[in-house]
């Protein structure tokens, strides 16, 4: 229907009223965040809204307006007054498929991080805002968040395109990689690539990245022994943590479980079918991200790695000073330990030392 053709022939009073998007969002934002008042320039992660928040946001909007939206759209409009933009379609849409700027304005040496096991980029708003002012920050999301296209299962093609994604955005250089988690992995093979094209890596760190446990990932029956001979320390490992910090491991081993089936099975006994859409997407991305992983062998390489390290740890690791980066940095691993675990370094107040801990490196590289 033409609204306005068919509204011209009604009376002033008889007037279809278009639904006030800004709103509706406001009433979205209130019950996602649960709090009691928000305003239209309101920053959402001001709000305290974080990874998990965002999910729930996208599936609010997407129930009530019928429109498919990406979880990592609210870094580009935090805000109700910009995020009904976007929704009505003023705002200009992202030419970049992948590429998301988390921080755009700046004069120093951009800084590209990729996503751990997962999707969601969020997390990185807390360090953008503990970096320096000029400063800025660069994220990358994998194909397959809206479900129209197919995620990539090759640790190399995730590479390739985020590579690809960034030469566009930055032609010349020279370039800052970062990664965290799996997203670790990533970086190193964007380095090996770009490098291989003759770009300049001024910068490569990886944020709590495990390369020690790669070759169990392997199958093949020479490796059958060594996992079933792992799984003895690290049992012993659970056991103490159990002991040592409590509810933080049980939450942990909990959050772990769930992880794997949902990587299974998928997500489950949802009444919301647009929750289940998102999910199934999701998971599909940590399918095909967990089969990258299986399949990639990491290389030595030149360079010195910056390792940013979890203080506590809460998982199993077989080599925790180095997690197994010193045989492949040949130019030495730079340690910079974090307080908080693997999920809270991101996280405030532990963010605040990460992010100087990152600016310092970034500034001296």
């Amino acid at each position: 229907m033409d609204f306005e053709k068919e509204t011209d022939r009604l009376l002033p009073d008889e007037k279809i009223q278009k639904p006030d998007i800004q709103l509706e969002l406001t009433g979205i934002w209130k019950d996602v965040l649960k709090i009691e008042t928000v305003n239209f320039d309101d920053n959402f992660f001001d709000l305290d809204g974080d990874s998990l928040h965002a999910v729930d946001l996208q599936t609010a909007i997407e129930k009530t307006f019928g429109q498919k939206v990406n979880v990592n759209a609210i870094l580009t409009y935090p805000t109700i007054a910009s995020y009904a933009k976007f929704l009505e379609g003023e705002n200009p849409k992202n030419s970049y498929k992948s590429l998301v700027p988390i921080k755009s304005t700046g004069n120093k040496m951009p800084l590209y991080i990729i996503h751990g096991s997962g999707y969601n980029l969020t997390n990185f708003v807390n360090l953008a805002a503990c970096l320096d002012i000029e400063q800025p920050l660069y994220s990358l999301q994998p194909l397959g968040m809206d479900g129209k296209e197919e995620p990539y299962d090759s640790m190399e093609e995730i590479a390739r395109f985020y590579v690809s994604e960034i030469l566009k955005h930055n032609a010349d250089g020279p370039y800052a990689l970062a990664g965290y988690s799996f997203g670790g992995y990533v970086a190193i093979e964007m380095k090996r690539q770009m490098e291989d094209m003759g770009k300049t890596i001024k910068f490569i760190g990886v944020s709590d990245t495990d390369a020690g446990v790669l070759p169990y990932k392997k199958k093949g029956l020479r490796k059958f022994p060594k996992k079933v001979l792992r799984q003895f320390p690290k049992a012993a490992f659970i056991t103490r943590s159990f002991f040592n910090n409590p509810s933080e491991t049980y939450n942990y081993q909990k959050a772990f479980m769930v992880k794997n089936l949902k990587r299974l099975f998928g997500r489950t006994g949802v009444s919301n079918t647009i929750r289940t859409d998102i999910d199934l997407n999701l998971n599909k991305i940590s399918l095909k991200q967990q089969v990258a992983l299986n399949k990639y062998t990491l290389n030595p390489f030149q360079g010195q790695l910056h390792l940013f390290k979890a203080q506590k740890r809460l998982y199993f690791v077989d080599e925790f000073k180095y997690l197994g980066w010193k045989e492949f940095a040949l130019d030495g691993v730079i340690i910079h330990e974090i307080p908080g675990d693997h999920r809270t370094m991101f996280l405030h107040p532990h963010v605040e030392h990460l992010a100087a801990m990152i600016q310092a490196a970034l500034d001296n590289c």
